[in-house]
């Protein structure tokens, strides 16, 4: 079944998950690489125990990497830097804001100071002058905005 992903939420909350079981993972692995590492010294054979100490040091590098991407052991609040960025500093999809009601207006104009009313009936004056002269009747509002020539 594919992940959900449809939301900011939800992508967040997966990367939140999926640091959490990589840092799990890095915690087993570096488990069972000190008991390699403790026992790649018994292997006789040269080659062999060459190998086995330059695959150790290739997984040690790697681990780093690992470790340094969780941003684990740091003793740093957060523990994990990526994720706390990605909740803290990315901006969320707004909800669609409430519409907006002659309530709302009339509660804005009535707190506006006197030149602000000023401006707002000086400029609802100067588009009802631009309209003024244009052929309108009851059945072009009945049609919408939109629909008017």
């Amino acid at each position: 079944m594919a992940e959900n992903w449809s939301t900011r939420q939800l992508c967040l909350d997966r990367i939140i998950l999926r640091f959490g079981q990589a840092k799990d993972a890095y915690t087993d692995s570096t488990f069972d690489y000190n008991i390699a590492w403790a026992n790649y010294p018994t292997i006789v054979d040269p080659i062999a125990n060459l190998v086995a100490q330059r695959t150790l040091m290739a997984f040690l590098h790697l681990s780093y990497a690992v470790r340094w991407m969780l941003n684990t052991e740091s003793g740093y609040d957060p523990p994990q830097q990526i994720p706390y960025f990605l909740e803290n500093y990315t901006i969320a999809t707004a909800a669609e804001p409430d519409p907006m009601t002659w309530e709302d207006i009339v509660a804005a104009w009535s707190e506006a100071p006197v030149s602000g009313r000023l401006f707002t009936v000086l400029s609802i004056d100067a588009m009802r002058k631009e309209i003024w002269n244009e052929p309108v009747s009851s059945f072009d509002l009945q049609k919408g905005a939109d629909d008017w020539p």
